[in-house]
């Protein structure tokens, strides 16, 4: 009797097409959060660690709105001198910049001295209110929200720990 040699070929080519498919799916594995470390601390991230330094890295954000200017004043990386009243119980007198946040680039990050360092925020825009939040730690569950009427400034301070108190 003649046995078909082809049969078996055609078995295994059938469970290799069956079984592939399965073996290139992908596997989840459950992480830890990368930027905490094993005591919950979390960590700032590169881009903080190279502009700020050993500054509080602090952010502001859209919150709503699809675009906002604003100028700080008090920043400790500033490109240009500011000052201004002394609202803090002290007037800023450190950097000054512009930031543009758009749809495209909805959060900026700035930096500030630790402890007793007053800042402003303006809005420039001469038609439009900026909605917006703003922290000096991080990642913070709990931003500051800030509306701003057009041309309107708003005054703050960082106290111990980059946490941020308004004036």
């Amino acid at each position: 009797m003649k046995t078909n040699s082809f049969i078996p070929v055609i078995s295994i080519t059938c469970m290799a097409c069956l079984l592939l498919p399965m073996a290139c799916e992908k596997v989840h594995f459950k992480t830890s959060d990368p930027k905490k470390n094993e005591n919950g601390i979390v960590f700032r991230g590169d881009e903080c660690e190279m502009l700020c330094d050993d500054d509080c890295c602090c952010f502001v954000e859209l919150d709503g709105d699809d675009a906002a200017t604003l100028q700080l004043c008090g920043t400790s990386n500033g490109v240009s001198f500011c000052s201004g009243d002394q609202t803090c119980g002290t007037a800023p007198s450190d950097g000054s910049q512009v930031l543009v946040l758009s749809t495209m680039t909805p959060k900026k990050l700035f930096c500030m001295l630790d402890g007793d360092a007053p800042f402003w925020i303006k809005n420039l825009s001469t038609t439009d209110d900026a909605d917006i939040i703003m922290d000096c730690i991080f990642d913070s569950e709990t931003p500051i929200e800030i509306h701003l009427e057009p041309e309107e400034t708003m005054y703050f301070e960082t106290v111990s720990d980059c946490e941020v108190d308004p004036c």
